[in-house]
């Protein structure tokens, strides 16, 4: 049960909010909320039975995750007939999820699947309660102490004797070609009497929880062949048939080094000194194996990376080879626009030039028109002046030149008034056709703008699809 002041932060809350009840039917009825269609491991995650359990399994670090005081929630009982909504350990959960019967076996199941998946995702399986608390088989491991740096006696190393009836035994580089496999040796030495070599060499692992595991492999290797210290101190054969040398071995203990060092002194002795094993091999054997587990994880994760940065990278090459057909398109585009402009440009002052044509033709045609006018009228003085003054006046002639004169003024200025009116007539007309030409022109104009704006706003939709 977990302990009253971490129980608010080992236990993952579940809604309780009436308004969720929808969610949490009584029937075994998953497979009607799945739609009757398959759906991906995120998908099913993310479903409203699994969501809440799952967003906080994320948050969560694989120590934590296996915490055996943990409270965790069973989503699939929740709202059920006789619920059972806590479990301390993720293994309860998970044995619970895969033996649970009755009613929502299917829904129970799905979560047992999903937490396994879950779990190898992220580099890691349920572990048993038993090596968390460092028990094997129900009997509880108790630590020991062991001799650091790890050792392997090698026994049965003497050779011959010299001339001066001493025994020699086998070299360094000998023996650490006999234990070549045995990657993690760091050195060999070798115990010396009074008559030579003792026949007992010692390979020295290195000072790591690897070393020691390595050197209890090529114990247990030993043994495995009955050659250990039990088959040594009993009845040891030196040889094999034929004459070949066998070697026995075993772990060092204490004793083993008192022995082994019997005739060194100062710092010819073996040094080594005892430390705790759990301090020592097992738990950086349990770190390395969460490590190892992790290293698995980002392997994964890595593996996702580079592939979606592949995709991505695919990606952005397809939008940057569009990027560049845009850019030349649009390129293509603002020259046909300024071609046009340029095209509409001319038209317009050609445009400007003809009326301004039509409005000088219509002034000199006015002009021509009051010159005329004007030399007729004194043409006709001329000749009234000339016959007047060639003609006898009387007082009829004077009356009848006096009508005439006066006709004649009246008809001056008839005319006078007629042409007048009709010049008035010319310039008004003129005005107002140079008017409508100038609105003319300026509706061509906006028209021109208009027509423009919706080639430019074409133009730029298709190439948005495009993109």
């Amino acid at each position: 049960m977990a302990r009253e002041s971490d129980r608010e932060d080992d236990e993952l809350d579940l809604p309780d909010d009436d308004s969720d009840e929808d969610e949490f039917l009584s029937g075994d009825d998953f497979d009607d909320h799945s739609d009757g269609k398959e759906m991906s491991f995120e998908e099913r995650r993310k479903s409203h039975w699994f969501k809440k359990l799952f967003e906080c399994l994320d948050k969560l670090t694989i120590t934590k995750i296996n915490d055996p005081e943990r409270r965790w929630p069973c989503p699939a009982c929740k709202g059920g007939p006789g619920e059972i909504m806590w479990f301390t350990g993720l293994q309860s959960l998970v044995l619970h999820t895969k033996t649970k019967g009755g009613s929502r076996i299917k829904l129970h199941r799905e979560l047992a699947q999903l937490l396994a998946e879950e779990l190898r995702l992220r580099g890691t399986t349920v572990v048993p309660a038993s090596e968390v608390y460092g028990q094997w088989d129900g009997v509880e491991y108790e630590d020991k102490e062991i001799l650091w740096p790890p050792m392997v006696i090698i026994m049965n190393t003497a050779l011959a004797k010299d001339d001066n009836e001493k025994r020699i035994g086998m070299g360094n580089q000998e023996l650490r070609e006999y234990f070549s496999s045995c990657t993690l040796i760091n050195s060999v030495r070798h115990s010396y009497g009074p008559q030579g070599h003792r026949g007992s060499s010692v390979l020295i692992f290195e000072a790591t929880a690897m070393g020691y595991i390595q050197a209890q492999v090529l114990c247990e290797q030993f043994s495995v062949k009955g050659r250990d210290k039990d088959a040594w101190e009993r009845n040891p054969v030196c040889f094999y048939p034929g004459g070949i040398r066998k070697l026995y071995g075993y772990m060092a203990e204490e004793k083993d080094m008192e022995n082994f060092n019997q005739h060194s002194h100062g710092r010819a002795r073996l040094k080594f000194e005892m430390k705790s094993y759990n301090e020592t091999v097992r738990d950086p054997a349990m770190q390395m194996s969460e490590d190892n587990q992790q290293l698995v994880w980002f392997k994964t994760e890595a593996a996702k990376i580079k592939k979606l940065s592949k995709a991505l990278e695919e990606t952005l090459t397809l939008v940057s080879e569009k990027h560049r057909q845009t850019v030349e398109e649009n390129k293509i585009v603002r020259m046909k626009m300024k071609m046009h402009c340029e095209q509409n440009k001319e038209e317009m002052e050609s445009q400007q030039n003809f009326f301004k044509d039509q409005i000088n033709m219509f002034l000199n045609s006015g002009t021509a028109e009051e010159d005329k006018s004007e030399k007729i009228q004194q043409e006709r003085c001329d000749i009234f002046q000339q016959s007047f003054a060639n003609a006898f006046p009387t007082i009829e002639d004077h009356r009848v030149r006096a009508e005439k004169a006066e006709n004649f003024v009246k008809l001056q200025d008839k005319d006078m008034e007629e042409f007048v009116a009709e010049r008035e007539n010319l310039i008004r007309a003129h005005e107002e056709r140079k008017h409508k030409l100038l609105e003319e022109a300026i509706a061509i104009e906006k028209r021109f703008d208009f027509e423009l704006a919706k080639l430019v706003e074409k133009f730029y939709s298709k190439q948005s699809k495009q993109v």
